[in-house]
């Protein structure tokens, strides 16, 4: 009452907007991400097709899928380590870690918006005699280099996409055998889906498992509020 008509327009569509924003969250926290994953493709791919996913939502979730992503191929890698498990915003003085995780005397970093502070925690980690190493997506890896090179620093911090990170790890994993491939792909996800289950508030970040992966991981046990057991053919190195 009292505004002009454009005044009421303007207030209408920013209202309009507002709801239709509420409408968008409160749907995706119902959801799991729904991404087609095909066993066939290589496991970088369907690491992109996740981080792709993450970027459409309106809430662009995408550091903390990265994370969860880099912790769960981590934990299959090396099952008898403590990679930890923390929500994706943590800082690393809270996790008393050098980065987000550290592993023997490397500290891995992942971002998917690297800036120049990343510089500053390379220098810290090198400081403190540790080996940084930078887990950005596979489009800003040419970016995130040439920070380092402008500091000098190329010859001293590493830099590599987020996607063959996990997925020529996760085929190494596998013997690059595709039935192997695919069982470890199906762990992945689930191991995945356990660190957002445990770690993060918002469970529409996990990943909506199809019935083939099930059939390798089992269903979920909702009545203990956790995943079920992996059997003991799990995909882990050394195993």
């Amino acid at each position: 009452e009292g505004l002009m008509e454009k005044d009421r327009i303007v207030v209408a569509k920013g209202l309009q907007n507002y709801f239709v924003r509420c409408i968008q969250i409160d749907y995706f926290a119902k959801q799991r991400m729904k991404i087609d994953i095909d066993p066939s493709k290589p496991v970088s791919a369907i690491v992109a097709d996740i981080l792709c996913a993450a970027y459409t939502r309106p809430d662009q979730p995408t550091g903390i899928v990265a994370q969860h992503l880099v912790g769960a191929k981590l934990e299959l890698r090396f099952p008898n380590l403590d990679i930890g498990r923390d929500k994706a915003n943590a800082a690393d003085q809270q996790t008393n870690r050098q980065g987000d995780f550290q592993l023997g005397s490397t500290a891995f970093h992942v971002t998917v918006s690297p800036m120049q502070k990343l510089v500053a925690r390379a220098l810290e980690n090198i400081r403190e005699g540790y080996r940084p190493v930078m887990l950005v997506p596979y489009d800003k890896v040419q970016f995130a280099t040439g920070l380092f090179e402008s500091e000098g620093l190329d010859s001293r911090v590493g830099v590599q996409s987020i996607e063959s990170f996990v997925g020529t790890n996760i085929e190494e994993m596998g013997e690059f055998s595709s039935s192997s491939i695919r069982e470890c792909i199906a762990r992945l996800v689930r191991r995945y889906n356990e660190r957002i289950y445990y770690c993060e508030t918002d469970k529409s970040l996990m990943v909506e498992e199809p019935e083939w992966m099930i059939g390798i991981v089992g269903e979920w046990d909702a009545s203990k509020r956790c995943y079920a057991l992996i059997s003991s053919s799990e995909c882990d190195a050394g195993d």
